[in-house]
């Protein structure tokens, strides 16, 4: 409510909540030291400070994941649906991670087994690279004792080349929650409607 003064000193003094007895709560422009009480703008009576309860922000949803027997995990779409309930019935063990260092732990422990999985993977697949190149050379090198000597040249060439490309690498995981990782300052862009850039 206007009190008569500039409106740029208003601006540097908060706003104090004041209450009548008659006519309810009102506002006023005062100094947080300031221990007089203004007069109801409406009967002109003493007022009182109103203290006004801040209600506490609600927490968020806790992360949930189940852990299967074998040490793997399983993400359910909804930590109450039909996809818990399975999981619950199988036996999973339920984990719930609420605050940022809990998810942060919980990150780390999907991480670690996920690069478990991966490297067991990757040997795999490098043992069955490595036996398919075996059995291909030994295939070329049937080939080049009747081959010309260009052949044998252009072949051996091909071998070496073959040998000094290097072996792809296992790349980490890169597990994380979403929602406790990502904000408008590392989301991808992308554009709306209209064409104009945002974060999401």
């Amino acid at each position: 409510m206007p009190d008569g003064r500039p409106f740029a000193r208003r601006c540097l003094t908060p706003q104090i909540d004041f209450c009548c007895q008659e006519h309810g709560p009102f506002v006023q422009y005062r100094s947080v030291h300031s221990q007089d009480l203004p007069p109801c703008p409406v009967c002109h009576v003493t007022s009182a400070r109103h203290w006004v309860l801040a209600t506490p922000a609600p927490l968020p949803d806790a992360v949930v994941v189940y852990q299967a027997p074998d040490g793997s995990f399983r993400f359910p779409g909804d930590p109450h649906g039909a996809s818990a309930a399975g999981y619950d019935r199988q036996g999973y063990v339920r984990l719930e991670a609420r605050g940022w260092a809990n998810v942060r732990n919980l990150e780390r422990q999907i991480e670690a087994r996920e690069n478990q999985g991966r490297e067991h993977k990757h040997e795999q697949l490098q043992q069955r690279r490595e036996a398919g190149q075996h059995f291909r050379r030994q295939e070329l090198f049937a080939r080049m004792k009747g081959m010309s000597r260009l052949g044998r040249e252009v072949a051996r060439l091909s071998i070496e080349r073959s040998n000094q490309r290097p072996l792809p690498r296992q790349g980490e995981a890169g597990f994380h929650v979403e929602a406790y990782s990502n904000d408008r300052s590392n989301r991808e862009r992308n554009h709306d409607d209209r064409g104009r850039r945002r974060n999401d």
